[in-house]
């Protein structure tokens, strides 16, 4: 007897958001904001003081980078300073968004069921889980694509109405544009040119009602630029069109390497997606037009992201709501015909979770009982992990007992989450150990400087996540004289080795030399001593060369007396 697939009522939603929030959530905050994470938490939270929020700033210097984003922070912050969990969470809330979007694209043509899958593919695939938690454009602009999509194929296609078609479409475009630059643009137009009949995407853009909305478009742009001169709409790494001279090895690689790691970023979706691009399913398709559509979208984009020279996969995640939307409408069938091969699957994952979280359980065991010792992790860290794990193990192995109860896409993403969540019990907590090394400098730097303190920075301009973890005002300075205030009794300023050359004032070190190119590594013990077989020590390289470029130390400069 063929599987039928069951219909998901409201416990099914409540689940699917909760594993939501699990594979997401969790450890949010814990590792250091990266170096471009830092760059888009200094912008929101200068945007949150300045009075022109439209001007991308960090410490009083204009760059290049699109505000949508650190105005999407700036609310999670409540337009106080960012945290991590709030500069990261407006990558969450995309995601989010996207599922909810592909929810409704794929419910409306295939019911319920295809839009839970649907739904589903967006939050567990291994580019959502990478990027999403990362703060940055891509998982906005997605969800800004998607919405774009399928506001023209609805209102133009469905309701015959294309002058709202357009206008919304690319009002969804344009802040597509706001937060990623003209790629918005191409990722949006592309499509349209390779749709066949009925929908003919090159006629459509003949009408005035598109005429008239991108007039509109290019007109904000305009102003935009007025209020914000010297604003990037293309920066370098938003497109790439360079000519592939004497780069022959690295194309051809990249020719063969793309479809593979296009691939790995769509797991575990990848082995459920085919029946989307499978001949011997179009007669079966619901609505084929939107269907066609969806195709289109994915191979035009697809196809230009491998043929362009350097691109990476993950600068297809837009493709990925489309997609998912396929995957959904052809999962009844899929799982219907091939539910034993989906049920191994499903296991497969299961026993990668137990793996994961048993050997990370045994660790932390060995941790607590001294044999192997983790240097410097202490156990308050270790033990909610560890009782998140012991809840992974539990949850899996009802799992694995009851799945046949529950609809298997519903147990399927379980068994996805529960490996995320073993992954961010255990990966996340131990990179985090011995890589928030500049969110500890900042903090050696800062120890002795007031709160409301503002600080000069004179040396080593690109400090971007270690000015970010001072939470303080900071200005970049380049000439002392007539940068620093001549009338304030105290001032700091993050120099160099030496302290600032400013005859007026007298500078007094208030922190330790920090060398900020100096990494930790781990350095393994074998046989320390005791019970202990193994110590893991985070230390910093040896390095005897004196590279004082690199050493920097917070300054306290009081002004002197005359004649002093």
């Amino acid at each position: 007897m063929a599987y039928i697939e069951q219909q998901p009522g409201k416990r099914e939603w409540y689940l699917l958001l909760l594993l939501f929030l699990c594979g997401y959530l969790i450890n949010l905050g814990v590792p250091e904001l990266r170096t471009d994470e830092a760059l888009l938490a200094g912008i929101s939270s200068e945007m949150s003081v300045s009075d022109n929020p439209i001007c991308t700033t960090v410490q009083g210097e204009q760059v290049d980078a699109f505000p949508l984003y650190p105005w999407i922070v700036s609310l999670c912050s409540g337009f106080r300073y960012p945290s991590e969990l709030t500069t990261r969470l407006p990558g969450v809330l995309a995601v989010l968004g996207m599922a909810c979007l592909c929810f409704l694209g794929a419910a409306r043509v295939g019911g319920p069921v295809s839009g839970a899958v649907a739904a589903s593919m967006v939050m567990t695939t291994v580019v959502c889980y990478r990027e999403g938690v990362r703060a940055g454009s891509d998982t906005l602009l997605a969800f800004l694509m998607t919405a774009a999509w399928l506001a023209w194929y609805r209102l133009g296609r469905d309701e015959k109405h294309w002058v709202a078609a357009w206008f919304v479409s690319l009002l969804f475009v344009l802040a597509g544009v706001f937060a990623a630059g003209f790629r918005a643009l191409a990722f949006f137009y592309l499509p349209l040119f390779f749709l066949r009949r009925p929908l003919r995407g090159r006629r459509r853009m003949l009408f005035p009602a598109h005429f008239g909305a991108l007039a509109l478009v290019f007109l904000v742009l305009l102003l935009w630029r007025t209020a914000a001169p010297g604003q990037a709409l293309l920066p370098w790494n938003v497109l790439v069109l360079h000519s592939v001279s004497g780069a022959t090895t690295g194309y051809l690689r990249h020719l063969v390497t793309f479809p593979f790691a296009s691939a790995v970023y769509l797991l575990p979706w990848a082995f459920l997606l085919w029946p989307a691009f499978c001949m011997a399913h179009r007669p079966l398709e619901k609505n084929p037009v939107f269907c066609h559509y969806l195709r289109v979208i994915v191979f035009s984009l697809f196809l230009c992201g491998w043929a362009l020279p350097g691109s990476s996969p993950r600068s297809l995640l837009p493709v990925l709501g489309p997609l998912s939307i396929l995957t959904g409408l052809h999962y009844e069938i899929l799982v219907r015909r091939h539910h034993a091969q989906l049920r191994r699957l499903f296991t497969t994952v299961l026993i990668a979770t137990f793996a994961v979280s048993a050997a990370a359980l045994t660790l932390g065991f060995l941790h607590v009982a001294g044999i192997v010792v983790l240097e410097g992790f202490g156990v308050r860290a270790l033990l909610p992990n560890m009782m998140l794990l012991f809840l992974v193990l539990g949850v899996a192995c009802w799992l694995h007992r009851r799945s046949s109860l529950r609809p298997f896409w519903l147990s399927f993403v379980a068994a996805v989450t529960l490996l995320r969540v073993g992954y961010l019990t255990t990966i996340v907590p131990f990179r985090a150990w011995y890589r928030n090394e500049r969110k500890d400098k900042a903090e050696l730097l800062g120890a002795r400087v007031s709160p409301e303190a503002h600080i000069y920075k004179t040396a080593n301009r690109f400090l971007v996540t270690e000015s970010f973890y001072l939470r303080r005002p900071i200005s970049v300075v380049t000439d002392p004289e007539t940068q620093i205030p001549a009338d304030t009794q105290r001032v700091y300023a993050l120099g160099g080795a030496k302290p600032p050359i400013l005859t007026t004032r007298s500078w007094t070190p208030c922190s330790d030399l920090v060398d900020v190119r100096r990494r930790r590594e781990l350095r393994l013990e074998w046989f320390p001593g005791g019970p202990c077989l193994l110590r893991v020590d985070p230390t910093p390289p040896v390095d005897e060369a004196d590279d004082s470029a690199a050493q920097i130390r917070m300054y306290r400069g009081e002004l002197r007396f005359e004649g002093g």
